[in-house]
């Protein structure tokens, strides 16, 4: 699934968010009762899920690099395998 096609993260997901952070008695008990705690920690979360997104996106490019690498490491040890072989062969002709 692309990133485009996430839906955005509001303010609904980011109580919800803090419901399973938290436990839901404590959001529903007044635990977390102002507005600006609420606020607070939405912004705290959202940060949380933007860094954790990038760090996803950083992580799956690190991996893709690495596999690109071992691809171009895989197609020169093939390419100094295959002038391996032919110059034995033409030793074993020669030696003949």
């Amino acid at each position: 699934m692309s990133a485009d096609a996430r839906p955005t993260f509001g303010w609904k997901e980011a109580i919800m968010l803090a419901c399973t952070m938290v436990g839901p008695a404590a959001v529903v008990a007044g635990v977390i009762r102002s507005d600006a705690k609420i606020e607070a920690l939405v912004e705290d979360t959202a940060r949380r899920v933007v860094q954790l997104e990038a760090d996803t996106r950083a992580e799956r490019e690190r991996r893709e690099a690495d596999r690109e690498a071992a691809r171009m490491l895989a197609a020169q040890n093939a390419e100094r395998l295959a002038r391996i072989e032919t110059l034995a062969q033409m030793t074993k002709g020669v030696a003949r």
